[in-house]
């Protein structure tokens, strides 16, 4: 097998250019479209984050006074 002119290395360079090019603005368009549906997205989590960790939150203070409460109305009821 011979090996290839410079001129067709050239044109398969070219070729290969033209390819790469062409997926880079592919690429470019499809990261602006996922960027801007992770914005949106972003702020939909976060506010079902922060409303979690309210929910959690409460639900530590109550316990942390109402099994107490409990516990005490348990021991006067039962004499335990």
């Amino acid at each position: 097998m011979s090996e290839p002119s410079n001129e067709a290395l050239a044109l398969m360079l070219g070729n290969l250019d033209s390819k790469v090019a062409d997926f880079r603005e592919i690429n470019e368009n499809s990261h602006q479209t996922m960027i801007e549906q992770l914005k949106k997205t972003n702020g939909r989590v976060t506010f079902l984050e922060k409303g979690f960790w309210m929910l959690t939150g409460g639900l530590v203070i109550v316990s942390a006074i109402a099994v107490p409460l409990f516990l005490g109305l348990l021991k006067s009821k039962y004499n335990i």
